[in-house]
């Protein structure tokens, strides 16, 4: 089993970082047994549900984002901000970009 703040590692270990409350509100969605703790099977339920919002949030920003199937550069630092809610230097995104 895990309680919030074991959760709270193992999705930051997948880079999905949440807040304790956050995290105690993803384990009430659930947590099937009310025991404010994840058996295996509610973890991977709820790991499943995580990865299919991110998979959704991600497809959105595309479809809004993208020309021609590609997300121009000029772009690029608003949907990093979408992404990760963190706001990115342009400069530093195209240095970077450009090692690649």
């Amino acid at each position: 089993t895990l309680d919030a703040l074991e959760l709270g590692r193992v999705l930051r270990w997948f880079g999905i970082s949440r807040t304790l409350q956050q995290v105690r509100r993803l384990i009430e969605e659930v947590d099937f047994d009310g025991n404010r703790q994840l058996e295996f099977k509610e973890f991977t339920k709820l790991m499943r549900q995580l990865f299919q919002r991110e998979h959704k949030l991600r497809r959105q920003i595309f479809d809004q984002h993208h020309v021609d199937g590609k997300i121009p550069i000029a772009m690029l630092t608003d949907v990093v901000v979408v992404l990760t809610g963190i706001s990115c230097d342009p400069t530093a995104l195209s240095e970077s970009l450009s090692t690649v």
